[in-house]
């Protein structure tokens, strides 16, 4: 399996390069932003293939942290904000 990790707010991709991307079983993992309201890669979110994620703290918040929630984030893992 391999895997693009892209953990910044613009990735250039439109839906076709993304779908071509994935086609052949490459997952795209994308970063939702750094901010609460960002909406970063919501255009090819919903490309089979492509995982949109971002944090929550160790109680499972997304409060503190200041990342991205939104329809289009797929998974949330631990994380924090550096001061």
């Amino acid at each position: 399996m391999r895997i693009i990790n892209v953990s910044w707010g613009t990735s250039g991709l439109d839906w076709d390069t993304a779908e071509t991307i994935t086609q052949d079983g490459t997952t795209l993992v994308l970063s939702g932003g750094n901010s609460t309201t960002s909406q970063s890669h919501s255009d090819i979110a919903d490309v089979p293939g492509v995982i949109v994620v971002s944090s929550v703290n160790n109680d499972n918040m997304h409060g503190p942290t200041n990342h991205a929630r939104n329809q289009w984030i797929d998974i949330c893992a631990p994380g924090r904000v550096l001061l």
